[in-house]
């Protein structure tokens, strides 16, 4: 689970300007940089050049392809910049973000933080306007390059709302659906994915989608955004259905699909360390557990609200979606679940950070044994 800027401006860096700026705010590349374009540094520290994250671009962008965030005018940016904090590296987030502040000036653009949509720009934002969005999510122990194969392959079947129109590592786009098909769906996946996620977008109300890189990632998801309310509803028994399905047919350990208003966002905590960092602090319409995950959960859940399938469990708060504030009164204690299975989240700077993961987690996902012994060792605290 990375932690993911944008940067959309109206100047296009060089390579070599890209790393001149680099320098300039203390950073060096961590290695030999390429005349490839666009250019993809992974920056560290000027004095001990250890790696703190990636910085990548310019690319291009047209009109068409620039997100719709609401109080954001991103008219007139031409141009596109990424900068990545792999998961594990959450204390190197600050950093980048302050790097993504400084080149915003730099390029006459704004920084997007794709978990907080924390703008910064010139203007102050107006209020935006409540809007809900439905996030669904699915999470592996392990990458799968054959994970985004079956991910269309059940969408065509189950939810042809989540069928891409358009996929790519990065906007503009370079893949199209309609013209690559199914198969060079599944090839773009294969060849560009090792290790970058494959970004999908739609057409309402699927806003966009991503798939994890399928080598060596950490806690890959496959995950969706959809929004309510537009012209196109979602269609929620297709969307249930689907659900389960791709949880059962691709081994997900544990899936939710949470109503709130913030667009780029979920529950889910971020991990520090790069432990699982637990189970979401607040409850989430929809949830899959598995793995053992099942096991941990199901006496602490009521009977009538679960589903039992052979690979796990389906939990239900109600017929129709709603927000974890709409649960709340139905939680019959302090917290939807036990305090050892979610994360402590004491960070004021960020409080999507799991600064403590979970004390339980199942033994199937790897280093259970380190929250075993965190668990052990906080007693003595």
């Amino acid at each position: 689970m990375s932690y993911d800027i944008e940067v959309y401006g109206r100047v296009e860096l060089t390579t070599t300007a890209m790393v001149e700026f680099a320098l300039a705010q203390g950073f060096v590349p961590c290695r030999d940089v390429g005349a490839g374009s666009p250019a993809v540094l992974e920056l560290g520290h000027a004095g001990s050049q250890d790696y703190v994250f990636t910085f990548a671009g310019a690319y291009g962008v047209e009109p068409e392809d620039l997100p719709e965030v609401q109080a954001l005018d991103l008219s007139g940016a031409t141009v596109l910049y990424q900068i990545t904090v792999e998961g594990s590296r959450g204390q190197d987030v600050p950093a980048a973000m302050e790097f993504a502040k400084m080149l915003a000036v730099h390029v006459g653009g704004v920084v997007i933080d794709l978990q907080t949509v924390e703008v910064s720009s010139g203007d102050a934002p107006e209020k935006p306007k409540a809007r809900r969005f439905l996030h669904a999510r699915w999470f592996y122990i392990s990458g799968d390059e054959t994970l985004a194969a079956k991910y269309l392959s059940m969408a065509r079947e189950l939810l042809p709302q989540s069928v891409p129109l358009r996929f790519g590592t990065h906007d503009p786009f370079s893949g199209k659906l309609p013209r690559d098909g199914d198969d060079g769906f599944d090839r773009y996946y294969r060849e560009h994915c090792a290790h970058s996620y494959l970004i999908i977008k739609g057409k309402a109300p699927l806003i966009r989608g991503r798939v994890s890189e399928w080598l060596d990632p950490v806690w890959p998801s496959v995950k969706l955004t959809f929004a309510l309310g537009d012209s196109t509803p979602v269609e929620m028994r297709e969307l249930e259905d689907f659900f389960v399905a791709f949880a059962r047919k691709t081994g997900s350990f544990f899936a939710h699909v949470e109503l709130n208003e913030r667009e780029y966002r979920s529950s889910v905590a971020r991990s520090l360390v790069g432990l699982w960092p637990g189970l979401p602090r607040v409850p989430q319409w929809l949830t899959w557990f598995s793995s053992g995950y099942d096991e941990l959960v199901r006496p602490y859940l009521a009977d009538e609200r679960i589903q039992v399938y052979p690979e796990g469990i389906v939990h239900r708060w109600s017929a129709t979606p709603v927000s974890a504030d709409e649960i709340a009164p139905m939680v019959a204690r302090r917290t939807w679940l036990p305090e050892k299975f979610l994360p402590k989240q004491r960070d004021p700077e960020d409080p999507a950070i799991a600064t403590t993961p979970a004390r339980v987690v199942p033994e199937s996902l790897p280093g259970a044994h380190r929250h075993r012994r965190r668990s052990f060792g906080s007693l003595f605290r």
